[in-house]
């Protein structure tokens, strides 16, 4: 069973604390900030873990396939009910990913992509997470210029 020390998001310092438990890469921090029945979605690859164990396996997968991820704030808002988080992801993919009915292979290339998480509060914790990228930027980078824009068409 997971521990469960609920901390809320009320504040840009909750945000942020919240944000350093991502580059911590630690997912119990991470979980610190999210409800029992929380729901954490990946758009960009048709992934949704739901409850606190799912989301613990899916950020360990992602610490693991990114183990150098990092996430920097371009912008936030926050207010008693949604945060919209809007960033750059750095990282190196070290394991293959499936992506679009494909399976990307590690280049052993950083790769730098726009992010946007919207975040669903309830009392202050995350209800819900979905995770949007900018894809064609991050096929082109890890693809190359043709087969992204090949996979665009």
């Amino acid at each position: 069973m997971l521990a469960m020390n609920l901390r809320k998001i009320r504040t840009e310092a909750d945000a942020a604390a919240y944000l350093e438990a991502w580059n911590r890469h630690d997912p119990a921090g991470i979980l610190d900030f999210h409800t029992p029945d929380t729901i954490f979605t990946s758009a960009a690859f048709g992934r949704r873990a739901a409850g606190r164990l799912e989301v613990l396996q899916s950020l360990e997968t992602v610490f693991t396939v990114w183990p150098d991820l990092k996430l920097s704030r371009r912008r936030q808002h926050l207010s008693a009910t949604l945060m919209v988080f809007e960033g750059i992801l750095e990282g190196t993919l070290m394991h293959p990913l499936p992506l679009d009915g494909e399976v990307l292979q590690p280049s052993g290339r950083k790769v730098a992509f726009e992010v946007v998480d919207i975040f669903t509060l309830e009392d202050g914790s995350i209800r819900e997470k979905i995770t949007y990228i900018d894809k064609l930027s991050y096929r082109r980078q890890m693809l190359g210029d043709e087969a992204a824009a090949r996979a665009a068409e």
